[in-house]
Order: C-alpha cells, then structure tokens, then sequence
C-alpha cells in the first residue's frame, strides 16, 4: 500500500499589484485567462449576452493588461518564492458597472465604497490558506488607498460549508471566509449576499494623517463661502461633515440651490482628511466624480 506524501507547506507571501506584474499575472491564469477567457473583466464590462461573449478571451486578456501596465488596477498577487499562488481584485465599486445589473447587489454606495469581486487560485494552491491571506492583503491595500467601506459578494452553499461550492462558483470567495475576517452581512440570506467591513475614515494616498479631532471643531481646508454654503444646510463643525460625509454634505448643498462644483466636492473631501483639495490624488477625484455624477441633483437656484 503506498502512502500518500504529505504536502508541502507554502510560505505565503502578498504584495499589491504592480506595473511590471504582467508576465506573472498570464502565469496563473494560464491559456484559460483564469476561467473561460475571463481575465478577471466580467465586473468591468457593463452589460452580459452578447456583449461579454464579444469581450472573452484575447480582448479580456489585452484589456487586463493595458489596466496592470497603466497602474490602473487595485489587485493583490500571493507567492510562494518567486511562483505564483493567486490574485485577489478589488477596488472602488464605481470601477465594476457590472454590479448595478445584478439585482441582489443593488444598495446605497458612495465613492469611498469598494469592493473585492474576484479571487483565482489555481487548483494546486487550494485549500492551503491563499484566499484568506490574499483577503487580508486585500482589506489593508483598500484601507491605505483610502476605501472606508469594503464591500465582498460572497456565495452561500445549503450546507454552509465551503467544501461543497464548486471551484467555478467560488470565484467571489466564501461566506465563512469573510465572516472570520470581521465582515458581516449586509443583505438577505442567499445564493449571492452583499457582506460589508468598515474600515473607518480612509486615508488618501500622499495625504497627510491629522491630528484626532474634538467634536465641535471648526472646518479646515474650506473657505468661507464654503463654510457658508454648509451652515446653511446644518454642517458647521468636522463631526457634522464626519456624519454626512464628503458627497452627503455636497448633495446636500447642491439641492439648496447653490450652484456648486465639483471642486466643492473635492474641497469636502479634503477637509475630512485634511489636507487641500488640490492635492488629493487624481484617482480619487476620479471616484468622488463619479459618484456625485450617479446621483441626480435639482436644477440649481443660485
């Protein structure tokens, strides 16, 4: 009777994606782009049907890496040494149109939301520990880049055991592996379930950390007329802005009438980290337009 070797142990290590991660990337995911010509681009393509059947394969793969070369992705690769063990995607959810089409997913964002929609692990790495070392790599790179709300889209099985969910059907991770990681649900009990992790008051990347705030301090980083324009919608103090946050405040003043740019917005969010506006990173901006732009506001008044 032959036994059975027992298996090496992987040391596991993460790290964010990065420019020159290309080649390791196709690695893993293999002629197949990880599933069936997927690349990790079903979220980013806005519509299913004939539309995504048009993108599999060799446009999915050139679109994946024109993101890793640009340094426009939010993913987290894991090694053992120098081989490749598995990828984890995530970013904000404004970046993955594809979740508004998915009914069970629909709910209240803003631009400090994101989420973590895929991981790929290949066969021989499974079971091993990679997914819940990528998660946590995951949960970290998001609070640096400025996320305060983490958002997952895990897959229940009947049994609650992740041992009976397919391979296929795991590509969004498990219930019991973000439950252990602190998330908890955030929609009714089913097939897909919306689960969140708060992470807090995000941080910019570049922006300066600031000190611990008393609850009736003054707004930094405004001007006067800002300042104004938030008094008279009930926001004087930074508590007040913590509450409503950036893009809350902004409607807010927006459907008083005043005719405000996105430069308020911006001045906004720059305020609760405080730092100017000005130097908030462009990806950020990017995101905070984004949201305010989903949102429809009255036709101002003055």
């Amino acid at each position: 009777m032959t036994k059975r070797l027992p298996e090496r142990r992987f040391k596991i290590e993460t790290r964010a994606v990065e420019r020159g991660d290309w080649p390791r990337i196709e690695q893993l995911f293999g002629a197949n782009g990880a599933c069936g010509g997927c690349w990790c681009m079903w979220w980013r393509v806005p519509m299913g049907g004939a539309t995504w059947e048009r993108s599999k394969g060799e446009p999915n793969r050139r679109a994946l890496r024109e993101l890793v070369e640009r340094g426009a992705i939010h993913a987290v690769l894991a090694f053992d040494g120098e081989q490749p063990l598995g990828w984890c995607c995530l970013g904000p959810r404004a970046d993955f149109p594809r979740a508004e089409r998915v009914k069970a997913l629909r709910g209240a964002w803003d631009a400090e939301t994101w989420s973590v929609v895929c991981f790929f692990i290949p066969a021989r790495a499974r079971g091993r520990g990679v997914a819940t070392a990528l998660l946590a790599a995951a949960v970290e790179l998001a609070r640096e880049r400025g996320a305060r709300v983490l958002e997952a889209y895990p897959v229940r099985s009947l049994s609650d055991s992740a041992a009976d969910i397919p391979a296929a059907f795991a590509w969004t991770g498990v219930v019991t592996m973000f439950a252990r990681a602190g998330f908890e649900r955030a929609s009714a009990s089913g097939a897909r379930e919306v689960w969140k992790l708060a992470l807090g008051r995000g941080r910019a990347r570049g922006a300066r950390r600031g000190s611990s705030k008393d609850s009736g301090e003054a707004l930094r980083n405004l001007g006067p007329v800002s300042r104004r324009w938030l008094a008279e919608v009930g926001i004087e103090t930074r508590a007040a802005l913590e509450r409503a946050g950036s893009l809350g405040a902004y409607r807010r003043v927006r459907e008083s009438g005043v005719r405000a740019s996105l430069n308020l917005l911006y001045a906004l969010e720059g305020a609760l980290l405080d730092v100017h506006w000005t130097k908030l990173p462009p990806d950020l901006k990017r995101r905070l337009a984004t949201a305010a732009r989903s949102s429809s506001s009255p036709t101002p008044r003055r």
